[in-house]
């Protein structure tokens, strides 16, 4: 039960930054930001490994790879469950990194997925290594 609440705790935090850095990933309210954190957590926990299971072999072709996609299945499941809860198309502005200069551009909803569900996971990995 602890491990249940820390984790959703974990995925609630990262879904707020996420919404205040990045305007197209929209929470209506703050029971609504920790329903989808808990139906996250809670489809990680149950409907992950049976999507890990099904899709075994592409898994094992592609080297683990495709354990992303199934991230995005999970997190796109979420958005289908929880109203109020939407990821629109993410613009990236240009920006200079050193003599690098990047165009703005816009990622497509796929992209959108993917960079949001690397990002939930990124902060849950970063707050259990804190906490």
């Amino acid at each position: 039960m602890r491990k249940l609440i820390k984790q959703t705790l974990f995925t609630a935090i990262s879904l707020y930054v996420l919404t205040y850095l990045f305007p197209q990933v929209r929470i209506s309210n703050i029971p609504t930001l920790l329903t989808a954190s808990l139906v996250f957590t809670l489809f990680s926990w149950f409907v992950k490994p049976v999507l890990k299971l099904l899709f075994l072999p592409v898994n094992l072709i592609t080297f683990g790879l495709f354990s992303w996609i199934i991230q995005i299945i999970v997190l796109y499941l979420v958005l289908l469950v929880v109203p109020g809860f939407s990821i629109g198309e993410i613009q990236i502005p240009r920006f200079e990194l050193g003599p690098f200069i990047f165009t703005a551009f816009t990622l497509s909803k796929f992209w959108s997925l993917f960079f949001v569900s690397f990002f939930i996971g990124l902060g849950n990995g970063l707050l259990a290594w804190l906490l």
